[in-house]
């Protein structure tokens, strides 16, 4: 695979989270380097009856087996989720927990949608 040289601007996001976990997969999944594990969970929605506020956060666990602390998460809503940035780390083994935080203003309801979870496990060698 090749890599762009010269410097991107900040914070800028090329593609879709899909496509994005997408190349990561295809980098990070070359024979006997490292391993991607894989897992979807449907939430019910997030915040009930209550909003959840600019800068607060809703969480939920996903199982999938085999992440260990400090491995790398990759986390994508099957819709996207305005003004809300998602996220992922994993909380204990074999456990991930995906934070949906509120970034500008108060969201009302987080309602029910897939939520495609990568652990990205790196080699030791």
């Amino acid at each position: 695979m090749a890599l762009i040289s010269g410097a991107l601007p900040p914070n800028t996001c090329y593609g879709t989270p899909q496509q994005l976990l997408d190349l990561f997969a295809q980098y990070l999944s070359l024979p006997g380097q490292n391993l991607i594990l894989e897992a979807k969970k449907t939430s019910p929605g997030l915040t009930g009856t209550q909003p959840l506020q600019a800068g607060s956060s809703a969480t939920f666990t996903v199982d999938v087996a085999g992440a260990s602390l400090n491995d790398v998460v990759a986390v994508n809503p099957s819709t996207p989720i305005p003004e809300c940035f998602v996220d992922g780390y994993v909380s204990s083994s074999n456990q991930v927990t995906v934070r949906v935080l509120a970034t500008k203003t108060q969201v009302a309801s987080l309602p029910a949608r897939d939520y495609y979870v990568k652990v990205l496990k790196y080699s030791s060698n």
